[in-house]
């Protein structure tokens, strides 16, 4: 009996991609085609795994080796300086401005569980990373009632690129694509 292989996960440095954007994402199954299930959202190099953002919406990544056997992927693409509403639709956070100089301010409100007392204080860990994970800037602030209003300013010696500014809470998880131009 034989068994026809499947290939490995489908590897990446997000499962977000921004509009205008590239990402390169990887298989270690060698030989296999990439599509996109929505190439008005992303589009991608059918043999080399690079993902542009093309508006935003959501996509899947599959790719497919010679047994017919694929792995996917659900890729994210995100509007460029656009806002990113909670996953439950509450609470909506702004960061702009998006490209900058490597200061921008972080403003709005998270979606916070309804039973929460109204004066309610939370820890915010903000976090920004190069797109290999490396931490290049990290703060805490307390939000009131859900409401962050912030400014961050980034170290001069960062490189011109794209950066994920990580948002965290104690209930929720944020994350959103910034460009550095200078």
């Amino acid at each position: 009996m034989h068994v026809n292989p499947a290939p490995a996960a489908i590897t990446g440095w997000s499962s977000y991609v921004t509009v205008g954007t590239s990402a390169t994402y990887t298989d270690a199954t060698p030989g296999g085609i990439w599509t996109s299930s929505n190439p008005a959202k992303a589009t991608v190099g059918i043999t080399s795994g690079l993902v542009t953002g093309v508006s935003a919406g959501v996509t899947t990544l599959s790719y497919t080796i010679g047994t017919g056997c694929s792995a996917i992927r659900t890729i994210t693409v995100s509007a460029l300086g656009a806002t990113n509403p909670g996953g439950d639709g509450e609470g909506t956070i702004n960061v702009s401005p998006n490209p900058n100089k490597g200061s921008f301010s972080i403003s709005g409100t998270l979606g916070t569980p309804l039973f929460m007392a109204q004066e309610q204080q939370q820890q915010i860990i903000i976090e920004v990373t190069d797109l290999l994970g490396q931490i290049v800037f990290t703060d805490k602030i307390i939000s009131q009632n859900g409401n962050i209003n912030t400014q961050v300013s980034l170290s001069n010696a960062l490189s011109n690129g794209m950066y994920l500014l990580n948002l965290r809470s104690d209930t929720e998880r944020r994350v959103f694509h910034i460009v550095i131009e200078k």
